[in-house]
C-alpha cells in the first residue's frame, strides 16, 4: 500500500505561504514600501498599473544592498531587523519576519536593482515564480533600490479570482499610500496611476503633520470645515488626535485612520471611542474623518499576532483606551466651546419658520458673513455663497446634481465603513450594472438582497442610500425605461437639507447656474433678518 500522506514541494509550500503575507495588490504595496522606509529613505517614487496586478514599481533613495546581500533577502525568514525572538517585542521598525519578498517573488516575476551607493558593488536580481534567473554585478549612479513587480499571481491564477473589483481594490490601495503619506511627512512620494500624471507630496517637518492631515482631509480646500487637534501623554503612551467638523451621512468617511507607532491598524474598540463620543462634532447618524496617532513603548505592543501586522495588543491597554477618552473628551469640550482657534462651528440649520414667510428680528449669530445657510422652508433653503445669497429649491436642486453627475460621473468613490443590505426585484441586473458604471459598488448577498459596498465621493452630501433604495423600488414595466431614466425618477421625493445645499454650492461653482438656484438681494434678505 502507498503512502497517501506526501510532503509538498518546497515551491507548493512557499506559494500557499505566500498567500498569507501577499493576498493582494494592496498587501504587496505595503509590504514593498514598509522595506523602503524601514531602509531609511528620504524618497519614494510608486509606479502603479492595473491597480498593482500588471505592474508596482518602487524606486527609493534608502540604504540600498550590495551585490552578495539582494539573493538573501529574498530568501525565507532572512531579515537585518530582528536577532532574537525577544527583539520582535522592542520593534522600531515595519518589517521583521523576512517573508515578503519571498512571498511576492512566488507569485510574479521581479526584477531588482539595488546599490548601497554610487558606483558601489550593487547588483541586479531578476526572479521568476520563485526561481532566480539571473544575478549580475550593476553599478549605479545612485544609492537605493528598484523594485519591479509584474504579473502578479500569473502563476496562481485561482488567487485572481479572489481580488476585489477595480474600484475597490484601488480605493484600498489609495488608502494604503494615504496612511503612509500621514505617517511619514518628512518623506517626499510621488504616485503615479496607469498612464496619469504622477502626483506629488513633497516632503514636510514633522511640525508640518497638519499641514499633510489637512491635505489628506481636504483635497480640494478646507471649505466651511474646521480641524480639531489634541494630544495627551499617559503612563509612557502618546495620542495625537485630529477629527473634521465636517460629517457624513454614511457611516463610512474617507478618512479613518488609527495608526500605532506609525502603523496602520485595525481596532474595533478605538475606532468605537472615537467615532460614537463626539456628538457636539458629529450629530446622530454622521461620522465626520479622524486621524489618531498612538505612540507606545515598543516593549508595551506586540505586532505580532496578525500575518499582515493590522492587529495589535498593549500590555496596558486600560492606559490607552482612559488616554484616548480624555482625548476625545477635549475634542468635545472644544466643538461645545467653538473651535481650537476661537472659529465658529460650522452652523447648524433650524427652521422650518411658521407660515407667513421669514421672521423679523436679529439674524441667528451661527449665520456669520462666512459660512451660512438656512433652512427656511421644508421646501426651500437661504445659502450665503460668495459673498451673495442664494434661495435654492432642496428637490429641484438634487435632482439637477443628479442629471449633471450621470452626465459627467466621477471615478472616486467612498467605501462604506458598514455595508447597506437592501433589496432587489426582477429584472434589476441591467440596473445594477449601471450604478456599477457610474462609481457605485454593488454586490449580491442572496436571493432578491444585495449589499452597498461603496458609493461616489461626488455624492457624499446627498441622501445616496435612499436614492438607491428608491432606484430598485421602482420596478414598474422595467423594459420600457432606461436605468438613467428610473434614477432621475427616483430622485422624486427625496430632498436635500440646507446645509448638504451650501456644501454644494461653496464646493462646486457650477451649481450656482443651476434652475433651482436663485440669486437673492443682498439688502432684501439683510432687511428681513436685521429688522428696519
Amino acid at each position: 500500500m502507498s503512502n497517501r500522506i506526501k510532503i509538498l514541494p518546497s515551491l507548493v509550500v512557499n506559494q500557499i505561504r505566500a498567500g498569507e503575507v501577499v493576498e493582494s495588490p494592496t498587501s504587496l504595496l505595503k509590504e514593498v514600501v514598509e522595506n523602503s522606509l524601514d531602509a531609511k529613505a528620504s524618497r519614494i517614487d510608486i509606479e502603479i498599473r492595473n491597480n498593482g496586478l500588471e505592474l508596482l514599481r518602487i524606486d527609493d533613495d534608502g540604504h540600498g544592498m550590495a551585490y552578495e546581500e539582494i539573493p538573501l533577502a529574498f530568501m525565507r525568514h532572512a531579515t537585518s531587523k530582528i536577532k532574537t525572538f525577544q527583539d520582535i517585542y522592542a520593534l522600531s521598525s515595519y518589517g521583521f519576519r523576512g517573508e515578503a519578498l519571498t512571498s511576492l517573488a512566488c507569485v510574479a516575476q521581479v526584477h531588482c536593482l539595488s546599490s548601497p551607493g554610487p558606483l558601489a558593488s550593487g547588483g541586479r536580481y531578476v526572479i521568476r515564480g520563485g526561481e532566480a534567473l539571473e544575478h549580475s554585478p550593476h553599478a549605479s549612479t545612485e544609492q537605493g533600490t528598484s523594485l519591479f513587480v509584474k504579473n502578479l499571481f500569473y502563476n496562481t491564477p485561482v488567487r485572481l479570482k479572489f481580488v476585489r473589483s477595480k474600484m475597490a481594490e484601488k480605493n484600498s490601495l489609495m488608502r494604503t499610500i494615504t496612511s503612509f503619506l500621514i505617517t511619514n511627512p518628512s518623506v517626499a512620494f510621488s504616485i503615479k496611476w496607469d498612464d496619469g500624471d504622477k502626483s506629488f507630496y513633497p516632503s514636510l517637518s514633522l511640525e508640518e503633520t497638519t499641514a499633510r492631515v489637512e491635505q489628506i482631509f481636504y483635497p480640494k480646500g478646507k471649505g466651511e470645515s474646521v480641524l480639531y487637534q489634541t494630544s495627551g501623554e499617559y503612563e509612557g503612551y502618546a495620542i495625537t488626535l485630529f477629527a473634521s467638523s465636517r460629517a457624513f451621512k454614511s457611516q463610512a468617511p474617507r478618512v479613518q485612520f488609527l495608526f500605532v507607532n506609525n502603523r496602520l491598524i485595525e481596532d474595533r474598540i478605538l475606532h468605537s471611542m472615537i467615532a460614537y463620543s463626539l456628538p457636539s462634532l458629529w450629530p446622530e447618524n454622521k461620522i465626520g474623518h479622524y486621524c489618531a496617532l498612538i505612540e507606545a513603548p515598543p516593549k508595551d505592543v506586540d505586532v505580532n499576532i496578525h500575518p499582515r501586522k493590522t492587529s495589535v495588543k498593549f500590555l496596558n491597554a486600560p492606559a490607552v483606551y482612559a488616554l484616548l477618552k480624555s482625548v476625545v473628551h477635549n475634542i468635545e469640550t472644544s466643538a461645545k466651546k467653538g473651535s481650537p482657534d476661537d472659529a465658529p462651528t460650522p452652523p447648524r440649520p433650524y427652521g422650518p419658520f411658521p407660515k407667513g414667510g421669514f421672521p423679523r428680528g436679529k439674524l441667528n449669530p451661527a449665520l456669520n458673513p462666512h459660512n451660512q445657510y438656512l433652512s427656511v422652508h421644508p421646501e426651500l433653503s437661504l445659502v450665503f455663497v460668495d459673498k451673495c445669497y442664494h434661495l435654492v429649491n432642496n428637490s429641484l436642486f438634487l435632482r439637477e446634481i443628479i442629471q449633471k453627475f450621470i452626465e459627467n460621473p466621477s471615478t472616486e468613490s467612498t467605501p462604506l465603513l458598514v455595508c447597506e443590505p437592501m433589496d432587489y426585484g426582477p429584472n434589476s441586473k441591467e440596473r445594477i450594472d449601471y450604478l456599477n458604471s457610474l462609481g457605485f459598488e454593488l454586490e449580491f448577498l442572496g436571493e432578491n438582497r444585495l449589499i452597498l459596498k461603496s458609493f461616489p465621493t461626488a455624492l457624499a452630501d446627498i441622501p445616496f442610500i435612499q436614492l438607491v433604495r428608491s432606484f430598485f423600488s421602482t420596478l414598474s414595466q422595467p423594459e420600457k425605461n432606461s436605468p438613467k431614466a428610473l434614477l432621475l425618477q427616483s430622485v422624486e421625493g427625496l430632498s436635500l437639507e440646507a446645509v448638504e445645499a451650501h456644501r454644494y454650492l461653496d464646493s462646486w461653482p457650477w451649481s450656482r447656474d443651476c434652475q433651482a438656484v436663485r440669486a437673492v438681494d443682498h439688502s432684501l434678505v439683510e432687511e428681513l433678518f436685521h429688522g428696519g
